[in-house]
């Protein structure tokens, strides 16, 4: 069987040193200094918000392990804040990490107030971008596609994502009540077979690399056995 690799984009990530050192829902988010939103994140979880966190550190970080760390907690919100208005911003920026390795350790040094970030953070991209779906969000669900609609929504929505990753960023991905930080894309061919493969940061899971299968018909069109997923900025 002869096998083709007809797009294959990857971003640099490494689940031991590029993700947060705390997982979705984790209970310490109750009591991170935001008391509603974090009591509600500790149950329910913040993936969107540790998603973009995640993001914004690995578009525009620069960690300087060498250099004298002398981040009070004013200055690591001052970097953190800096950070994710590139991201959202879609822009590119240095902003210099002194005295960390990695996200993992200095995040490691300030899990406070990264936790404070991803709460915020999460409830905004909720109100923003994810509210105004949700009728079309509870109707599908987890279902599979419905018809050439959703075909072509699922096509369009696996071609946002990798318009971002060919510049650089790394987009979120949302599906049925969660949301993941997409780190590359890869699509294989073969004389009976083509898919879309998207590996990502899962927050439920951080010390894995996820992949997400999208089955496409020899045409390029996504097949009804997928779901829906939606590429949030």
């Amino acid at each position: 069987m002869m096998l083709s690799v007809l797009l294959a984009l990857s971003l640099p990530y490494q689940p031991a040193t590029d993700a947060l050192c705390f997982k979705n829902a984790d209970p310490a988010l109750a009591d991170a200094g935001i008391p509603i939103l974090g009591k509600l994140g500790a149950k329910q979880g913040v993936c969107q918000g540790m998603a973009e966190v995640t993001a914004a550190f690995l578009e525009n970080a620069k960690f300087a392990p060498d250099l004298p760390s002398t981040e009070s907690e004013q200055e690591a919100n001052t970097l953190i804040a800096r950070l994710l208005a590139f991201h959202r911003n879609h822009a590119r920026g240095l902003v210099m990490i002194n005295g960390s390795k990695n996200l993992k350790e200095f995040c490691e040094k300030n899990k406070k107030q990264l936790m404070r970030a991803a709460i915020l953070e999460n409830a905004e991209i909720a109100a923003e971008q994810i509210l105004p779906l949700l009728p079309e969000f509870f109707t599908v669900k987890k279902g599979n596609l419905r018809g050439l609609a959703d075909q072509e929504q699922l096509a369009t929505a696996l071609s946002q994502l990798e318009a971002s990753l060919k510049v650089g960023q790394y987009p979120l991905m949302l599906y049925y009540k969660h949301v993941v930080m997409v780190t590359g894309m890869k699509e294989l061919i073969s004389d009976s077979a083509r898919e879309i493969q998207v590996t990502v940061y899962d927050s439920n899971r951080p010390d894995q690399v996820i992949t997400h299968v999208f089955p496409l018909e020899m045409d390029g069109l996504p097949k009804l056995t997928n779901h829906l997923v939606w590429a949030l900025r």
